[in-house]
């Protein structure tokens, strides 16, 4: 006999799970973006259960890369689609076809964090959306070559300087030119 290994789940946590992102990526085409909404979250979107809506996407660009916004309206918006788990339950889910910002792979369903910002659904999508986020700029502050050697003879001088004031010193004190 055998044994497996088993990850117990706590329910409460899994009914927080409102939001779910994944990536579908079929033979020969590009990696779709599939968004699936349900519970309160769906509800508090103005999701009723059984109808179709419209709702609005923004997606984020430069520090807001992995965020989604969504917000439910009336027209020109991609369709939410309502569905039916086999227990009963309802969710709705929709897709929003190809995202270049994000990896062209599959990736599986995973839980979003996600709240409510000036009447839009913000949703952090998963790692996977991190991977392809625009590296920060970083400005060198170039110096041209004859201002270096002018600021390098500079701090050469003032060592120098010191050097022969402490030689001076000591010699004034008797001590020498001892170091």
């Amino acid at each position: 006999m055998g044994f497996r290994k088993h990850a117990p789940t706590d329910v409460r946590v899994r009914r927080q799970l409102h939001v779910r992102a994944s990536l579908m990526k079929p033979r020969g085409c590009a990696a779709r973006l599939l968004i699936t909404i349900k519970g309160g979250t769906a509800e508090a979107l103005g999701l009723a259960q059984g109808d179709e809506a419209r709702v609005a996407v923004l997606i984020g660009e430069g520090e807001d890369h992995g965020l989604i916004r969504l917000r439910r309206v009336e027209q020109d918006a991609s369709i939410v689609t309502p569905c039916t788990t086999v227990k009963g339950g309802h969710f709705w889910k929709f897709f929003l076809g190809h995202v270049d910002q994000f990896v062209d792979r599959t990736e599986r369903s995973q839980a979003c964090q996600h709240e409510f910002v000036d009447g839009w659904l913000e949703v952090v999508l998963p790692a996977w959306a991190d991977e392809t986020r625009p590296k920060p700029t970083v400005r060198i502050d170039a110096v041209s070559p004859p201002i270096r050697a002018a600021a390098m003879d500079l701090v050469r001088q003032k060592a120098e300087q010191k050097e022969a004031d402490e030689r001076r010193r000591r010699r004034e004190m008797g001590l020498g030119d001892a170091p």
